[in-house]
């Protein structure tokens, strides 16, 4: 089974860009289990909102071996809090042949097995219920604006997560196919093949349409948080965008996008949180 190995060069990881944030030097501190997820508690988050991701206990299995799918949640990556299985709208797995298999998160249990039959690339997908979260004089709640008295602010949020999960060489694999998530990014390269200093690129779908001028923000297990804030890439009239990954390690493509309300009686935005997780290796 392989493992992400921590780097132990000293080339800068990050680029300079408009933001004037300077590069950072490589850092040894990618861990290959989710066993010692303590240990990150204090990692920044990049934000500010609660987010919805998944870990994988490991990315690059054989066929015949078992891993688990863990549902982060919260500021802290890779893990900050866990979320209850209540709040889970739906969770799935896609398999090599192209099938989609539903998965039930258990209630004690905060890793859902997952067993690898064949060789290729798995992706488990997630989705949260949506609602609304308010902020007022008061303090905060899941009630819409209506509902609510001294309204700050209010926005219906709705947030989905998948990860990739390369089995054997993870060659084959309907790696570019929608779950049908309101916001989503789809790779249109392998990520299995993808090798420190590639390029991956993505498209971002909106309702299933392409989403131009997204901003696509990435982050590298270990790695600072404000320097996967400094150099987002923009989506092209195609939803189209290039990632650069420097470096082997377990990666995390973000996009949010902000809508005006339907109803303003209801709230004052709207807002679509996707997330994508995937290893890179020698």
């Amino acid at each position: 089974m392989h493992t992400i190995r921590p780097s132990d060069t000293s080339k800068p990881e990050w680029k300079e860009c408009q933001t004037g944030i300077m590069p950072v030097s490589r850092r040894r501190s990618v861990m290959p289990h989710l066993s010692i997820l303590a240990m990150f508690f204090l990692i920044p988050a990049i934000s500010c909102a609660h987010d919805l991701w998944i870990n994988i206990s490991s990315h690059f299995p054989q066929p015949g071996d078992s891993v688990k799918a863990y549902l982060g949640w919260g500021h802290h990556y890779p893990f900050s809090d866990f979320l209850s299985p209540k709040r889970v709208e739906s969770m799935a797995l896609l398999r090599p042949d192209g099938t989609l298999i539903p998965i039930v998160p258990g209630k004690k249990e905060p890793g859902i097995p997952i067993h690898i039959e064949h060789e290729g690339v798995y992706i488990v997908g997630a989705a949260i219920r949506p609602g609304y979260y308010t902020k007022t004089s008061h303090g905060h709640g899941f009630k819409s604006k209506k509902e609510s008295k001294d309204v700050i602010s209010s926005t219906w949020y709705e947030k989905y997560a998948k990860a990739v999960i390369c089995a054997g060489n993870g060659s084959e694999g309907p790696y570019g196919k929608a779950f049908g998530h309101a916001i989503e990014i789809i790779p249109l390269d392998n990520p299995c093949k993808m090798r420190p200093g590639g390029d991956l690129r993505v498209k971002v779908l909106r309702s299933g349409r392409p989403l131009k001028g997204a901003f696509i923000y990435k982050s590298r297990l270990g790695q600072p948080s404000d320097k996967a804030l400094s150099c987002p890439e923009r989506t092209d009239k195609n939803g189209v965008a290039k990632i650069h990954l420097a470096q082997e390690g377990i990666w995390r493509l973000m996009v949010k996008q902000k809508e005006p309300p339907l109803d303003p009686a209801l709230c004052d935005n709207r807002a679509y949180t996707a997330f994508l997780t995937f290893a890179v290796r020698e």
